[in-house]
């Protein structure tokens, strides 16, 4: 069925099991099921639809839409089609004379050339978001800019047919940068940018330019040259026949004679190119290591060193290293070994620090060592189940009772049975409390840590033993937690050495234990009694926050006591932890004058 199937086409674009190409007298892009059994007799199994949109650039699919420009000589547009059903979602028309070469589709945007112009078009709604001048001075019609441009880190390349190369800022609405002139007429040539540079060619030479200061080139070869295609530190370019050179300096370094008219395409390591009917596949004449071997065990413990056997033989013998990735992000190089010797890799594993089973995927790539090319092989593979067990629950040693403000020690012993090092502890005191970590200890390893507590009364702690990721890093596995309570007390109060004086009392207040501190201490000293309202009710009230251990304090009325008659006096003392203690004691007073102040049992 020629006028659907004929060879006229652009070149084809795969997506999703779909093909898309424009083919044959009719004039429409196509939508053909990329699976080959579909195709037999007259295809019409593998037809899912048919667009009336002419094409005139290769489809570029992006999601559920396929992007073309088309142009049937009169009209020029870029189109934006449903890819499930062929129905056009959208069509901006350029209002141009010429349409040559594809465009470029990117972050959301597709940029096209067009007689003088670029555009910049929202691949979502087909709005121009801005139209530029390209070409200042026109010779002729054929001044146009209609080859396929290039992107890289926010500029654009394009070759104009009258071969002028510009450099436009697509941050700045396509701003030209520079422009190279060559004064060369160019077909469909397009720029390729790799290295740090930009490659071109003309009818009549071939460029490579600095992208940011073109002038002069860096090198140039005066031979027509075609699109190239950039790999591997090379360039492969159609300057009479097929070229390879050297992507830095130019030089060639192999070359066929048979002219084509296509680009050159990679694939696996392969050249594939056209001529008169016939496809050549080209290999390196340095060939890449074979897929190594790899064998070793399939579970492993951690902290254990384990054998792991590699082999690869290179085709030239060159020397080989083994790229290994043990995975968790682990990885290491291993050589350079003769090729086809079978090397034994000692590793340990120290990872996983998450509490669980895992199955590890070893990969291995053989590469030549010490070669330009530095070419590397297939990777293999080789799956290993290791499991991370969470450190035990810390073993605690401290004492029971402790007097409030007196540091003591809480010795501690942790293990982890995986043998892990970095281990941190834990700490939370009181079910509200926010867990601390400290430390990067051994297994098996007993240290001490030290806490002072200002308050009294039971007091809860909470431990724990967490596995570190490395040192001070993050707690990944933790053990179950352990209780700790210890009964903080405070120090001992007493009244003593209770004295009148003219107006006023004064009382002694002591700590007696010698060994803790006693805090919140209060003290009160209350006087009542007399006769004719000469004498009325006194107090006194004093607070301290603390009574060092052994420390005395004196406690004075700072008012003045007058009166007569038989007085009352009542002192009482509180601290935290203990009772209130108290002492009752009278006086007879005239004036100011306290006499026979004695305590009453």
């Amino acid at each position: 069925n020629y006028p659907r199937y004929g060879s006229a086409s652009t070149p084809i674009t795969y997506s999703d099991g779909k093909l898309y190409y424009k083919s044959g007298i009719s004039q429409s892009l196509i939508c053909v099921d990329a699976d080959v059994d579909t195709w037999a007799g007259a295809g019409d199994d593998a037809l899912i639809w048919i667009s009336g949109v002419n094409p005139a650039s290769s489809a570029i699919v992006v999601n559920d839409f396929v992007y073309i420009t088309s142009f049937n000589g009169v009209d020029t547009n870029v189109v934006c089609l449903n890819k499930n059903n062929g129905n056009v979602e959208w069509e901006t028309p350029l209002n141009a004379s010429f349409l040559f070469g594809d465009f470029v589709f990117d972050d959301e945007k597709i940029y096209v050339t067009a007689d003088e112009d670029l555009f910049c078009i929202n691949a979502e709604d087909g709005e121009i978001i801005w139209q530029t001048l390209v070409i200042t001075a026109m010779d002729d019609s054929f001044s146009a800019c209609g080859n396929t441009p290039t992107i890289s880190e926010g500029k654009l390349y394009a070759i104009s047919l009258h071969g002028t190369i510009y450099c436009l800022d697509l941050e700045d609405e396509g701003n030209t940068l520079w422009e190279f002139v060559t004064g060369e007429f160019t077909v469909f040539e397009s720029p390729s940018i790799a290295y740090e540079k930009l490659y071109v060619g003309t009818s009549e030479s071939f460029y490579c330019l600095d992208p940011v200061t073109p002038n002069p080139p860096e090198w140039t070869i005066n031979e027509a040259g075609k699109t190239p295609i950039v790999a591997d530190g090379k360039v492969y370019v159609r300057i009479e026949g097929l070229k390879c050179l050297d992507a830095i300096n130019g030089t060639v370094i192999w070359q066929y004679s048979e002219i084509g008219n296509s680009c050159p395409v990679i694939a696996n390591d392969i050249l594939y190119y056209s001529s008169q009917g016939t496809i050549y596949l080209f290999r390196s004449g340095n060939q890449a290591p074979g897929m190594p071997s790899i064998s070793g065990p399939s579970e492993v413990l951690k902290n254990t060193p384990y054998s792991y056997f590699v082999n690869s033989t290179d085709p030239d013998e060159d020397m080989i290293i083994y790229k290994i990735d043990w995975d968790l992000g682990v990885t290491e190089e291993f050589g350079p070994v003769p090729s086809g010797e079978e090397q034994e890799i000692v590793h340990i594993f120290r990872k996983p620090h998450s509490e669980g089973e895992e199955t590890l995927e070893i990969k291995v790539i053989a590469k030549e060592y010490n070669t330009t090319d530095e070419l590397e092989s297939l990777e293999a593979i080789h799956y290993t189940h290791i499991e991370n067990h969470a450190p035990d629950a810390p073993i605690v040693n401290g004492p029971e009772e402790v007097y409030v403000g007196e540091s003591f020690s809480v010795e501690f012993s942790v293990f982890d049975s995986d043998n892990d090092g970095n281990l941190a502890l834990g700490i939370k005191e009181g079910s509200l409390g926010t867990w601390e970590w400290s430390g990067n200890y051994d297994s098996g390893e007993t240290f001490q840590k030290t806490f002072t507590i200002g308050s009294v009364g039971i007091k809860d702690f909470h431990f724990k033993v967490g596995e570190r990721g490395s040192e001070n890093g993050n707690v990944f596995a933790k053990s179950e937690e352990v209780n700790y309570s210890i009964d903080v007390i405070a120090g001992v109060v007493e009244i003593s050495n209770v004295k009148s004086k003219i107006g006023s009392i004064s009382v002694e207040i002591t700590e007696t234990s010698g060994l803790a501190k006693a805090v919140n201490v209060q003290c009160d000293i209350e006087a009542s009694g007399g006769v004719m309202d000469l004498f009325s009710s006194y107090s006194e009230y004093d607070e301290f926050d603390e009574l060092a251990a052994g420390e005395m304090v004196n406690v004075e009325t700072w008012g003045f006591i007058i009166g007569l008659g038989c007085m009352n006096v009542n002192i009482s003392v509180n601290a935290a932890g203990m009772d209130p203690i108290t002492k009752t004691m009278k006086a007879f007073v005239i004036g100011p004058f306290i006499i026979g102040l004695r305590e009453v049992q």
